[in-house]
């Protein structure tokens, strides 16, 4: 009981932190959690005040027995009255009551560097819960020592064997044949010419235009539609690279980067056409065509390299 009040104390006074008009807060998704269950970390950031905030800066750190992880966030441009916040997961292996130390935030106002810390949260780790009653699974042993992810996340159940896959094919195809048999009858020699023409010459979807696409969007007066779309496709080619088990954004994209052995020429290039696209969605930037250009000439290369290279 005194855990708890003192858990709600900490969650409802020590996670924001303040600094003139900005408001800097650390959060968890749960309090309480099971052994193995995934808990989401949230970075809140809140610009109150008459004046924007530049070069945001964010860096968190977990230490837990058995998983640590470091976060690193990077925002060009916070307007005023604007709320961003930036998420992370973190997956405990171990029970306990742990603290996990405040978040610091880096950022320029008016001219000035300020660094502004938020409060510490307090998470409970509670130990799995025991099996179903009245299962007939033996939980000794080995299976007993099967780590937590295994236990709340079972496996799949596997598919038709080589045997069953065998057997449904040839009941399939032996279907089939009556009626390919009257087909071949009815249209005879021009079922042939037919067959051999789609043969010589597939027909084939075409493929999109993207950058085109964009440029009559941009065009069309829907600037930030077009950065949009800009922003997607980095998105996708992200994804391509880095296969996340759930859909991140730009900048938890590019921490991602910032640890990949990738040149620093394409870092570079990749993160100023995040900005530019961040700029447009978000601060409301009216971006010129050269700047548009620059922004598909960025996504050109960025596509190339990060796909062609290898992690």
């Amino acid at each position: 009981m005194r855990f708890t009040a003192l858990l709600v104390l900490l969650l409802l006074l020590g996670t924001v932190h303040a600094q003139g008009s900005v408001a800097f807060e650390k959060s968890l998704s749960k309090s309480v959690v099971a052994v193995g269950e995934p808990v989401t970390v949230v970075l809140t950031v809140s610009n109150k005040g008459r004046e924007a905030i530049t070069d945001l800066k964010l860096k968190d750190s977990v230490s837990l027995p058995g998983f640590s992880y470091n976060y690193l966030e990077y925002l060009s441009y916070l307007a005023p009255g604007e709320k961003r916040s930036f998420t992370y997961t973190i997956f405990p292996t171990q029970e306990g009551n742990f603290t996990l130390p405040s978040a610091e935030l880096e950022f320029s106002v008016g001219g000035k560097k300020v660094t502004l810390r938020s409060g510490e949260v307090v998470l409970q780790v509670t130990p799995l819960p025991p099996p179903p009653s009245g299962s007939t699974q033996n939980f000794t042993g080995d299976v007993a020592n099967k780590s937590a992810e295994t236990r709340l996340y079972p496996e799949p159940k596997k598919g038709l064997t080589v045997k069953q896959a065998l057997k449904f094919s040839l009941i399939g195809f032996l279907g089939l044949l009556p009626f390919a048999y009257l087909a071949f009858k009815r249209f005879g020699k021009r079922g042939r010419e037919i067959a051999k023409i789609y043969q010589e010459k597939r027909i084939e979807a075409p493929k999109r235009d993207l950058f085109k696409e964009a440029k009559e969007v941009f065009y069309g007066g829907k600037k930030k539609e077009a950065f949009v779309m800009i922003s997607e496709e980095l998105k996708q080619i992200f994804n391509r690279r880095y296969s996340p088990q759930s859909k991140l954004t730009l900048r938890e994209y590019l921490a991602l980067l910032e640890k990949d052995d990738v040149d620093e020429e394409v870092k570079n290039l990749v993160r100023d056409t995040v900005k530019l696209c961040e700029l447009v969605e978000f601060a409301n930037y009216e971006a010129s065509p050269e700047e548009f250009h620059l922004a598909l000439k960025g996504l050109s290369k960025a596509k190339t390299k990060l796909e062609k290279a290898q992690i």
